[in-house]
């Protein structure tokens, strides 16, 4: 089986995101096989507006989809729902309809959150958004909760029962490709 190239993205555009760390521990934990770069193009998107994308704003992002054999998605929950710079993202990804990058792509998500619930609404949604798109949602819920009493803010480490879930998430993603 030849590797597989992931593009990986956080919802939180924090410095100090506990999001974004357990998806670098995620990245660091990637099985033999499954290539996996964070992309960081959230952060540097405009607000969707179509009028900018006819201009060909977002084509260097679906580009980077595109290139990719699949993405992986960690979100925070902001207000019981998805941050809307992770909406954005979905927004200028999913055009143009019907032929945008994510159509058969295979894409795992997971939410983390220092409450106890792990972002589970935003994991529900992005299950719910995914194949809607055309995407294949790979993988079961993960919704990582409590993250403080399993992530070393300062080595990046993650729990044992962490690692575990997002080892289970990764196969599956792997494993999509057989």
């Amino acid at each position: 089986m030849s590797a597989r190239n992931i593009i990986a993205l956080s919802g939180s555009l924090r410095k100090g995101s506990f999001t974004s760390a357990v998806l670098r521990a995620a990245v660091a934990h990637a099985p033999v096989g499954l290539n996996i770069t964070i992309v960081d193009t959230v952060r540097h998107l405009p607000l969707y507006d179509e009028d900018l994308a006819d201009a060909g704003a977002g084509d260097a992002m679906r580009a980077q989809i595109r290139a990719a054999d699949g993405v992986l998605i960690a979100t925070p929950e902001y207000n019981h729902h998805l941050p809307s710079p992770l909406k954005n993202w979905l927004d200028w990804a999913s055009r143009p309809y019907g032929k945008h990058p994510l159509v058969e792509k295979p894409v795992a998500v997971f939410g983390v959150s220092p409450g106890s619930t792990g972002a589970k609404l935003a994991v529900d949604y992005l299950r719910y958004i995914v194949p809607s798109l055309g995407a294949k949602l790979i993988g079961d819920e993960l919704a990582l909760g409590s993250i403080k009493d399993h992530l070393d803010v300062d080595t990046g480490k993650v729990s044992d029962e962490v690692s575990s879930s997002l080892a289970a998430l990764l196969l599956a993603l792997q494993s999509s490709f057989d």
